[in-house]
């Protein structure tokens, strides 16, 4: 009573200490209820965020030399990423009955680009519209018309795209 210890108190400890005559030694006699921290929210995103101009390699893995990669077709509802919320945590408790906090999880930071929303649970960031998706400035973007700048050609490959395309060069 004089330490205000009110919590956690282990009974036995103190009966076996006194039973056993166990004096000037520490002995536990309460233990506190460490907090249980809140988990950050995250997002995993189920496509790569490099761009990586390559042939193309299929399940079998046959090597597509004219198809080089520069266009990824998604469609309208496709998952890009799956976001996890955050975790309140439990705080934890003293041996003098006051509560120790827990630190709470911190929402994912989640760029919604152009082209992409967010399901309406705030789980999911989705393809808005059909296009080409590319990781762009921190935020992936689906993009509905292609701009090829130069030529299409063999440095270019095959396209295949489900949307308008755009070539300033020649093809």
């Amino acid at each position: 009573n004089e330490k205000s210890i009110s919590y956690g108190i282990d009974e036995e400890a103190i009966k076996n200490a006194i039973d056993m005559k166990m004096y000037g030694i520490n002995i536990c006699i309460a233990s506190w209820t460490a907090p249980i921290n809140g988990i950050d929210g995250e997002i995993k995103y189920n496509f790569d965020k490099d761009s990586v101009v390559a042939p193309v390699e299929d399940e079998s893995g046959t090597v597509d030399y004219k198809n080089l990669g520069i266009v990824k077709n998604i469609y309208k509802g496709t998952v890009i990423g799956t976001i996890s919320m955050p975790t309140e945590g439990e705080p934890g408790m003293d041996i003098t009955g006051r509560v120790v906090p827990q630190h709470i999880g911190v929402p994912a930071r989640v760029n919604v680009g152009q082209g992409t929303a967010l399901s309406e649970d705030g789980t999911e960031l989705v393809a808005s519209v059909d296009g080409n998706l590319r990781y762009l400035n921190g935020s992936f973007v689906v993009e509905e018309e292609l701009f090829i700048k130069g030529d299409v050609d063999v440095a270019t490959g095959n396209i295949d795209f489900i949307g308008t395309i755009r070539v300033k060069g020649s093809v």
